[in-house]
């Protein structure tokens, strides 16, 4: 018995130098295999240098990501990741200042047996987002989250062309963010549910800020704004727009 043991020991060591060897290249990043969690920070450099989002692909699967204080994430940041099958994963992005175009995209492996969530912002912290268009674009999000952001790329509207092709959404969820309105930019994206919380600055509903996927979605919770009014004719347009689907 003492042979295969001491095989195994040397085996398990083995990864872990394989894992601490191939990775030290990415001085940014932490990983704790007891969590099952990669935490990188741009204030892990050394002299406050500004680096570029790092590779995290040396690491093994976990099931929580975490990036804070990056100036952006780049495209393509996720897309050499192993995601397993039947597992839960979280992107956790906090103080990141810009979402590039196609971050979460079709180039992320994702299974269909497993769930991707999105978590941008942090409760402490307020901050100002710059999302490009289609940063996400053809991919299935279980849930968006939106947390204590002041301005969405300088603005209190939602862009909604960061919203690509084919997306999917299951719960988008804003909640203490400083938004008034959404764009009504058309485009190819089905969110379930949509929820608005802990939002005074989001006062009136109009045809003219609701998203253009308001017709997709099946429930809608507004809870703890500032609404006070709803245009005549804002379900109404809506209602058109099911009609034409329905006819389609």
């Amino acid at each position: 018995m003492m042979l295969p043991l001491t095989l195994l020991i040397f085996v398990l060591i083995s990864q872990f130098d394989s894992i601490q060897s191939s990775c030290q290249k990415n001085p940014l990043c932490r990983y704790n295999g007891h969590l099952m969690t990669i935490t990188c920070n741009s204030k892990f450099a050394q002299n406050n240098i500004t680096l570029p989002t790092p590779d995290i692909s040396c690491f093994p699967p976990v099931n929580t990501y975490v990036f804070l204080n990056f100036e952006q994430i780049q495209a393509y940041t996720f897309y050499n990741l192993t995601f397993p099958a039947n597992e839960t994963f979280t992107i956790k992005l906090l103080n990141v200042s810009t979402i590039e175009s196609d971050t979460f995209s079709e180039t992320i492996s994702l299974p269909n047996s497993s769930q991707l969530s999105i978590e941008i912002g942090e409760a402490g912290t307020v901050t100002d987002i710059t999302i490009k268009p289609n940063a996400f674009n053809q991919i299935k999000i279980h849930r968006l989250h939106f947390l204590n952001l002041n301005t969405f790329n300088g603005h209190s509207t939602f862009d909604t062309n960061a919203f690509g092709n084919n997306l999917q959404i299951d719960v988008l969820l804003f909640d203490q963010c400083n938004l008034t309105s959404f764009s009504n930019l058309s485009s190819n994206t089905t969110v379930n549910k949509l929820i608005l919380r802990n939002s005074p600055s989001f006062t009136q509903l109009t045809s003219k800020t609701v998203p253009s996927f308001l017709p997709t979605i099946k429930s809608l919770e507004i809870s703890t704004t500032g609404l006070q009014s709803i245009d005549a004719h804002t379900f109404q347009a809506c209602y058109s727009r099911w009609r034409v689907n329905e006819i389609e």
